[in-house]
């Protein structure tokens, strides 16, 4: 089935509009709004007044001209443009844009005012010579209605025209939407913008079906992108799930012989409680160092961290003796290992962290370095902090 005798052409037009509005939405001033088939297919609005109006042109047909000399297209827009001011409707910029090729030379005319290579004048003589017919047609009884205004009026309207042609390359304007939006480069900013068009979308069609005009604000706009960016950004921050943390057997054998698995002995840990405090210290290690590499948590806030779980040891270590007077020794020391290393999850840079072995494991590093022990009685040697 041919592409033009589906939907696909009317709904590849209407997401081109909500590309268009996000565009403008990102590069709007702060007290701007944008809507979506109000004023016309895209505007953009202050303080009640109508800054630019914008006609769409979509097309999926490769090599496909738009806004031709005798393009009904261009004609409706400019009589829709015509009975707007004539109705006291004015924009000061008027855009007729499209993905494809606006080929013709009234769109030359427009393009050469725009460019101050000829006047006003000029082009409306060569728009009024280009829609000069005898024949009769629903094109021409357009094309008459318009051409029915002044010279003057139609060189007002003319001169505040921009042809705005071959955009249909989406992802150099997803990188204009996200400068425009002040993303964060460290960030996945396609992410953040795609999710964007989404969020115009559900915001127009909330709106509408309200029915609302569909306007969104730039306002609102910055906040949106603001808490999906958070959310993005926190997505890089989470640590890999430990089945994705692989341990080297080799590792895992030298590490058998480090201190923190002395105090583990110390208070009588089983071998499985070993061979899971011998992972969690390997995986910690690996995903602190993509961490750091890769820029997203600074060594300030893992020394902060270390910080909070010595902490916490220590006033886990107390409360355990206050609640379970009766233990001793190794028994009160496995329930202080159990307290601590077991189920809790410190956060991470301020976000959660929902992998046990990021907490497990950094418990195990101090414990390595002597900043924590499990069994009460034990005076271990000092080391150096975690690093």
């Amino acid at each position: 089935m041919k592409a033009s005798a589906t939907a696909a052409p009317q709904s590849a037009g209407y997401i081109y509009q909500i590309e268009r509005a996000l565009y403008h939405l990102s590069v709007a001033d702060a007290d701007d709004s944008v809507a979506v088939e109000w004023a016309d297919d895209v505007s953009v609005h202050r303080n009640g007044m109508i800054l630019t109006q914008e006609q769409d042109k979509h097309s999926l047909g490769a090599g496909a001209a738009a806004f031709g000399d005798r393009s009904p297209g261009l004609w409706r827009t400019l009589q829709i443009w015509k009975r707007q001011r004539a109705a006291g409707i004015r924009s000061g910029r008027y855009l007729l844009v499209t993905n494809s090729v606006a080929a013709g030379s009234v769109a030359d005319a427009v393009r050469g005012v725009a460019a101050g290579s000829i006047g006003a004048d000029e082009a409306v003589a060569r728009l009024r010579t280009a829609g000069a017919s005898t024949r009769r047609s629903k094109t021409q009884t357009m094309v008459d209605d318009v051409l029915a205004s002044t010279n003057d009026e139609l060189a007002d309207l003319v001169g505040r025209m921009e042809i705005v042609d071959r955009t249909g390359d989406w992802t150099a304007l997803r990188a204009s939407v996200a400068n425009g939006l002040g993303l964060d480069p460290r960030v996945d900013r396609d992410l953040v913008v795609e999710n964007m068009l989404g969020w115009v979308t559900s915001e127009l069609m909330g709106r509408w079906r309200r029915g609302l005009p569909g306007i969104v604000t730039r306002t609102a706009c910055l906040v949106h992108a603001a808490q999906i960016q958070r959310s993005v950004g926190r997505r890089r921050l989470l640590p890999r799930a430990s089945r994705d943390v692989a341990v080297d057997p080799a590792e895992a054998a030298s590490a058998m012989t480090r201190r923190f698995v002395s105090h583990l002995s110390d208070v009588g840990a089983d071998e499985d409680v070993v061979l899971d405090a011998v992972q969690h210290f390997l995986q910690f290690a690996d995903e602190r160092h993509r961490l750091v590499g890769e820029g997203e948590v600074p060594d300030r806030e893992w020394d902060g961290r270390s910080d909070r779980l010595s902490d916490r040891w220590t006033n886990t270590a107390r409360m355990a003796a206050i609640d379970r007077p009766e233990l001793r020794g190794r028994d009160l020391g496995m329930l202080i290992l159990a307290r601590t290393t077991f189920s809790h999850l410190e956060p991470l840079a301020d976000e959660p962290c929902g992998e046990l072995y990021m907490t497990s494991g950094h418990y195990h590093r101090l414990a390595d370095d002597d900043r924590v022990w499990w069994l009460p009685s034990a005076s271990p040697r000092k080391g150096q902090d975690a690093a």
